[in-house]
């Protein structure tokens, strides 16, 4: 594959980025040789162990080339860091070096990495057993001006944020999506962020929140009753039956199917001190807002409201019929002005159906909404109607998606 990768190089010069999950292999070093006459900006490196010569001979390369950003994905052995801190992120790599990703390496020790990156722009360190609290403040103290993109997604939250956590200077962008969080500490987060001042807004991405303290009772199994079974007698098909017995036999099938449920998010754990902080917040950053997979409460909403900037908003997989926390948010969706997209994605564990009717039909008189997705929220006939008459009434949307409506 190497070898592949190498001719390509020679044949195809303007090529700019590649990604490679394939183990180097004896083919490795004639691929670098071919890094050098490239015009390669940047190179991935995914799910592969690299020893310190490979290490070594794409240092060599990368001092021929433009590139801009590296990434590391699930890479090092423990024997590699101290090579990588010293003897690689040195010198023209790390005066060029503007995004750099370290996701799935755990045992990192972030201060050396950050020793010497003067015009790093964006930095990814998910899934690496962090904690976010002490890592932010570890990036904030690094003096990086340029940066403006970090990623602790996937990580942990057990230390407590205060007035004393240092945070990047020009930070704009920060994703905390699928971190486990410890009692008090997403409050102490969102108060921490609604105290500060992001002059150019904060892109913040806190989706699929999880607490540490609170068990997951889908994975528990219920307690049974033995008195309580139910049999239900399913019909075998009969070959010889003739037309109106099988007919009989589908109906008796069709009726004991389960019904479709859709999960509901619920809003315990630390959710209502979380509200407690929106509800007293003096500051609001917020002008792109993830929160796909977390509970939608009237604080919440107030909240949103209140972030005037706020143009773009993810919550995927987040609403069902059963909750009524769909109807508050629709009941409030035209106050947010300055909207322009909305990103709403359904999943078989949450789909709005023809419900999402009530959303179309609000989204008409939208002062600025100009993306709309709702996709795989099997929305029906019913939906596709309202959808043609938000199409109709609403001059300003530009783009809607609804691939899954599942239209008969």
């Amino acid at each position: 594959m190497y070898n592949d990768l190498a001719q390509i190089l020679v044949q195809h010069p303007p090529i700019k980025h590649i990604s490679i999950s394939n183990p180097p292999d004896m083919q490795f070093f004639p691929f670098c040789d071919s890094l050098k006459t490239s015009e390669i900006t940047g190179l991935t490196f995914k799910n592969m162990k690299l020893s310190q010569d490979q290490f070594s001979i794409l240092q060599e390369s990368l001092i021929n080339i433009p590139f801009r950003s590296l990434s590391f994905q699930n890479v090092f052995t423990p024997k590699i860091y101290k090579f990588f801190y010293t003897d690689f992120l040195t010198g023209y790599i790390t005066s060029r070096l503007t995004m750099l990703n370290l996701d799935h390496n755990k045992n990192i020790e972030i201060d050396k990495i950050l020793k010497d990156l003067p015009v790093i722009c964006s930095l990814s360190f998910a899934s690496c057993s962090l904690d976010i609290s002490e890592t932010l403040d570890t990036i904030g103290r690094a003096g990086l001006n340029t940066l403006t993109l970090l990623n602790l997604s996937g990580n942990y939250a057990q230390n407590f944020f205060s007035n004393s956590t240092q945070c990047p200077s020009e930070l704009t962008r920060l994703d905390l999506n699928d971190v486990t969080w410890s009692s008090g500490v997403l409050p102490s987060f969102f108060k921490y962020i609604t105290t500060k001042t992001f002059t150019k807004g904060l892109k913040l991405f806190v989706e699929r929140v999880s607490f540490d303290f609170i068990e997951d009772s889908e994975n528990e199994e219920p307690i049974k009753n033995e008195q309580d079974d139910v049999v239900i007698d399913i019909p075998i098909e009969n070959e010889d039956a003739d037309d109106e017995n099988e007919g009989d036999e589908q109906n008796q099938k069709e009726e004991v199917q389960p019904k479709k449920t859709s999960k509901k998010i619920e809003a315990n754990g630390d959710w209502p001190s979380v509200d407690d902080v929106f509800q007293s917040a003096t500051t609001f950053p917020i002008v792109e807002l993830g929160w796909s997979g977390n509970p939608i409460t009237q604080a919440f909403i107030d909240f949103l409201v209140k972030n005037e900037r706020l143009t773009t908003l993810f919550l995927s997989e987040t609403f069902s019929p059963e909750a009524n926390s769909f109807d508050l948010f629709v009941s409030s969706i035209n106050k947010l002005t300055k909207l322009t997209n909305l990103v709403m994605k359904g999943s078989n564990d949450f789909e709005l159906g023809s419900s999402i009717s009530s959303l179309l039909t609000v989204l008409q008189e939208h002062p600025s909404l100009t993306l709309l997705d709702i996709s795989n929220q099997n929305i029906g006939n019913e939906g596709i109607t309202a959808v043609t008459n938000l199409i109709q009434s609403n001059d300003i949307l530009q783009i809607i998606n609804f691939d899954g409506s599942n239209v008969t």
